[in-house]
């Protein structure tokens, strides 16, 4: 029984990442872990600078990938498109 109880809550755990937003939810690219655009967006402003972003090593190695539009700096859009490419999330934003 308290395995069985068990294993449930592990697959309920499980499948409520597969629904998180990526744009609030932290990512994996590769093998780097990417922090949630919440936790990247310091001053609140819905964008990401770069100077933000200097603060994660794997968002600035990815910059000009994620920054799609050249603009010098990453909206949610553009962060989440990345996010949603690997269809991974890592942790939750607070």
């Amino acid at each position: 029984m308290y395995a069985k109880t068990t294993l449930t809550a592990l697959a309920v755990l499980l499948a409520s990442t597969a629904f998180a937003d990526p744009a609030t939810s932290g990512t994996k690219a590769g093998s780097s872990t990417m922090p949630s655009f919440t936790t990247l967006d310091a001053n609140h402003d819905g964008s990401v600078s770069k100077t933000e972003a200097q603060s994660n090593s794997a968002v600035i190695a990815q910059w000009n990938t994620l920054d799609v539009d050249k603009n010098g700096s990453l909206s949610s859009a553009e962060y989440s498109a990345a996010a949603g490419k690997t269809g991974q999330t890592d942790e939750s934003s607070q």
